[in-house]
């Protein structure tokens, strides 16, 4: 206190917490430390991918699903993110594995019967594709699978045989201008006149159908190649 008569030589006391606050105001001030954030690379992207089914995974991967869970215990999302799945799928794999251990060798059969359905289709689809007419429809190929090895596939598996193992796609057809004057056709010509002459000279009655008008040789627009 400043002139505070208890003193005896009247000295300034100055209280505690006002020394405390002068010190505190007199020290610099340093601003923390603020370590930066490092954001880990991801391995996978997930933004933008749509999320698989379980008919569309594979044997090997649906073991590596059910490996990484239950043996090296990731989490349900790293998993997910990574096969680009549901975590409700993920789950659901490690649940029936661990129920049922015959699981597997179900899958594996399973994967193996459609490899033979593929297989089947790829060699109708090679057959087909070398015929003048190709492959104008998918129902085609099932057909011929159905009387060549007496296979029954689902279009489904067709279609996607076709784009994946055979890269074909269901494309448009170009029209191609029809060449009237070609060697072909010169000599087709000529031969019609001599036949046409041959039969006029026998008193033949002669009804020409003209088709010149016909652009195109079949109404189909689309087929596989």
């Amino acid at each position: 206190m400043i002139n505070d008569p208890a003193q005896e030589d009247g000295e300034v006391v100055i209280p505690k917490k006002i020394r405390l606050y002068r010190k505190l105001q007199n020290k610099k001030r340093r601003t923390p430390k603020v370590k930066p954030v490092v954001v880990p690379e991801l391995l996978y992207d997930s933004r933008g991918w749509k999320k698989r089914k379980l008919c569309e995974l594979s044997f090997k991967e649906k073991l590596d699903i059910a490996h990484k869970y239950l043996i090296q215990h990731w989490s349900l999302a790293d998993i997910a993110h990574l096969y680009q799945v549901k975590p409700a799928l993920v789950k659901y794999l490690a649940k029936k594995v661990q129920k049922d251990d015959s699981v597997f060798a179900e899958l594996q059969a399973a994967e193996v019967n459609i490899a033979e359905r593929k297989a089947a289709i790829i060699t109708a689809a090679v057959k087909l594709d070398k015929t003048p007419d190709g492959i104008l429809r998918a129902g085609d190929v099932v057909e011929e699978v159905k009387e060549t090895q007496q296979v029954e596939v689902k279009l489904k598996l067709v279609r996607e045989t076709l784009k994946e193992d055979l890269h074909m796609g269901y494309r448009q057809l170009k029209r191609i201008a029809r060449h009237g004057n070609s060697a072909r056709c010169l000599i087709l010509r000529k031969l019609f006149a001599e036949k046409l002459i041959e039969l006029l000279y026998k008193g033949k009655t002669i009804l020409n159908c003209d088709e010149t008008w016909v652009n195109i040789r079949t109404y189909r627009r689309w087929r596989w190649r």
